[in-house]
């Protein structure tokens, strides 16, 4: 994945551009870039991890305003 959607990258631009794997997203627990987007989920091939799957550090206030917390 890249910028968040998915790509795929032919073997000769593997081969031939030494920084491809540069520009790939990272999973946020393992920093693998065996990422996966199926049904608008991205998942960790690597370790298993669903993206946004943890709570975050800082919640968005329009959420915590609907839900009155």
């Amino acid at each position: 994945m890249s910028g968040g959607g998915q790509v795929l990258v032919c073997p000769v631009c593997q081969r031939d551009r030494q920084d491809w794997a540069a520009r790939l997203d990272r999973c946020q627990r393992c920093g693998s870039p065996r990422l996966s987007l199926m049904l608008g989920e991205v998942t960790c091939r690597a370790c298993g991890f669903l993206a946004g799957s943890e709570p975050s550090a800082s919640p968005d206030p329009v959420v915590q305003k609907f839900l009155g917390a």
